[in-house]
């Protein structure tokens, strides 16, 4: 899968509409972070990954855990966090607060239309895309519909991906951030092939179409957990 090389502490949006491989896209990114395999290694460069599973649907084999405010950081330095749906918002918050006391993570959060809103978002998340980057810590937000979501996710971004979208006010929202116009933005968008995918380096003002994603990886990562 031909990505570009992206920091450990970078902050990295991904959008597209269901089904169209942004979170077998953000579940490879996750799966590249590299993290200690060895005792000197992790003396050396200790480096965790986290996965903010909202949906309880990303099949991984990182360390599966339900408190919020107890994260298992000796346990794996690859980590994966199911919330209880019923005080979703409060509990994400709790636990971005533990990140970042404890920093070098690299958080990948899927469905963040579920705890981030144009009106309203936690005080930890927020943290998480305006000044994470200073602890070590970055951050992959991936959602079918950044309408909805507030644009700091977007417009700290220094990476963006966007798959195909169709709905009109999704791609205006996002369109100049991407370094085009609406229009312009749309045209690009329609003209990708199935699984294929814009990126926008913002530290470099680069723009370019990925190859599509191959289908059979997009079914591996994109399964849902039974």
């Amino acid at each position: 899968m031909a990505v570009p090389e992206i920091r450990r502490n970078d902050r990295v949006f991904i959008c597209g509409q269901t089904g169209g491989g942004k979170s077998a896209l953000a579940h490879f990114l996750f799966r590249s972070v590299p993290i200690p395999v060895t005792q000197q290694q992790a003396k050396e460069d200790p480096q965790w990954r986290l996965i903010v599973d909202i949906a309880d649907s990303v099949v991984d084999p990182a360390f599966t855990f339900v408190d919020p405010a107890k994260i298992p950081w000796d346990k794996s330095y690859s980590l994966r966090f199911v919330p209880d749906i019923r005080n979703l918002t409060e509990q994400v918050d709790v636990l971005l607060g533990s990140v970042r006391d404890h920093g070098n993570t690299w958080v990948w959060i899927d469905e963040l239309g579920a705890v981030s809103t144009s009106h309203s978002t936690g005080p930890n998340l927020l943290w998480l895309t305006m000044q994470a980057r200073k602890f070590g810590v970055g951050v992959c937000s991936a959602t079918p519909r950044p309408v909805g979501v507030n644009p700091a996710f977007y417009g700290q971004a220094q990476h963006l991906f966007s798959f195909i979208m169709t709905d009109p006010n999704d791609i205006g929202h996002v369109a100049s951030s991407f370094g085009l116009p609406p229009s312009d933005f749309r045209r690009l968008l329609y003209s990708l092939p199935p699984f294929g995918y814009v990126w926008y380096n913002v530290r470099a003002l680069e723009r370019r179409i990925m190859p599509p994603l191959d289908p059979d990886i997009i079914m591996l990562l994109e399964q849902n957990a039974e």
